[in-house]
């Protein structure tokens, strides 16, 4: 079994268990991969060897993130590194040029590339030229969810 260390802007440690009460798409993932999660913020401070580590870069905080070594730091923990889409394909492009080409680099040293949906891999593989670009779909844990019968006669 793979093991994996995912990162993004959430500001705890730890993994995910199956009755989370706030199970997100990339919880999910987290919660079914074990991955272990950790703050983007503070990759340099991880001392485990993870085969691969997963990065979802925040929308926001793109001035501050582009200053910190993210890809210098996470090749010195995990042996692989991908990036998981967060939101629409598109957003970088309305962030100022120089953040535009952060993006665009930081892209550019993943192993692997994870997107929503099938016209997403096409985009990012037209855009990267890499073909380590794959469909991680939306995932729901279904554990929690109540039989919900409505009441017809009402």
């Amino acid at each position: 079994m793979q093991k994996i260390a995912w990162f993004t802007e959430g500001g705890w440690t730890g993994k995910i268990p199956r009755n989370h009460p706030s199970m997100r798409n990339d919880s999910a993932w987290m919660c079914v991969l074990d991955a272990t999660h950790y703050p983007i913020w503070k990759v340099h401070e991880v001392q485990e060897k993870y085969d691969i580590g997963i990065v979802t870069l925040p929308k926001a905080n793109i001035d501050k993130l582009s200053q910190y070594p993210l890809i210098e730091n996470l090749k010195k923990c995990c042996n692989k590194i991908a990036y998981m889409q967060e939101g629409p394909h598109w957003y970088f492009q309305d962030y100022p040029l120089e953040h535009q080409i952060w993006f665009y680099n930081t892209l550019m040293e993943m192993d692997v590339i994870f997107a929503h949906n099938q016209i997403d891999v096409e985009y990012y593989k037209g855009l990267t030229g890499k073909e380590n670009v794959f469909q991680n779909k939306s995932l729901m844990i279904e554990d929690k969810i109540e039989p919900h019968i409505v009441n017809t006669d009402a």
